[in-house]
């Protein structure tokens, strides 16, 4: 098969790290500039108590907000893109490709968060397909 064929074969949970920090609204930005110090992260998703999208607060979201405080909630995209766990690579592939973003939350059926889909995991995935030895994230 062809590699347009194998990725359209594979779901996005085979080749994405399904773990994910989340943040609540009504976390203090502080806080939250913290978890963005200690990790790799440059963006969280916004749960609910049920781990259910409500947005997304991105670093440069936190850069921009004011610096007296706040709470997630203040800053947040509410409005964001979200890939099912179940979805076929290529249109993952695609979603980053045409709305020009790096990530993007990845969540079940319900809408509960189950990770982040980055731009980095797909390229290890082609890496790996190609037979090259990548680092897991």
């Amino acid at each position: 098969a062809d590699f347009g064929e194998m990725a359209a074969r594979t779901e996005l949970f085979e080749a994405v790290a399904l773990v994910a920090t989340c943040v609540t609204p009504d976390l203090p930005l502080e806080r939250v500039q913290e978890i963005f110090a200690r990790g790799r992260a440059r963006a969280l998703p916004v749960v609910d108590g049920e781990s259910k999208l409500l947005g997304l607060l991105s670093h440069s979201d936190l850069v921009n907000a004011s610096s007296s405080g706040g709470t997630v909630r203040d800053v947040m995209t509410s409005c964001v893109h979200a890939l099912p766990y179940e979805a076929p690579l290529p249109y993952a592939i695609s979603l980053l490709a045409h709305e020009d973003i790096c990530e993007v939350p990845v969540v079940k059926m319900d809408g509960t968060v189950v990770g982040m889909c980055h731009a980095l995991d797909i390229l290890r995935w082609v890496a790996a397909q190609l037979g090259y030895v990548t680092p897991k994230r």
